[in-house]
């Protein structure tokens, strides 16, 4: 039994690029980058401040809760967004 290749399209034949494949690397210059080793790593040299102390230095900075004024702070408090705004 023979089949026609009328009714069918024959295949495209494959066309030779320059794109990278396994076949165009330069196995040495890879070697060489992946080999040597650009990291270091260092320790810090600063003093090493504890969780707790670092917290409070930046708490520092607002006041405790006895003083805020309850008369005044009415002043301040804002009503929202108002059911208008869009």
């Amino acid at each position: 039994m023979k089949i026609s290749k009328s009714g069918m399209n024959a295949p495209k034949k494959i066309e030779k690029n320059s794109s990278p494949s396994p076949h165009t690397y330069k196995i040495e210059e890879a070697y060489e980058k992946t080999a040597r080793s650009s990291i270091k790593n260092t320790f810090s040299k600063k003093q090493k401040i504890p969780f707790f102390e670092e917290n409070q230095k930046q708490k520092k900075l607002f006041p405790g809760v006895g003083k805020y004024h309850l008369e005044t702070a009415d002043k301040v408090l804002t009503l929202g967004l108002s059911k208008g705004w869009k």
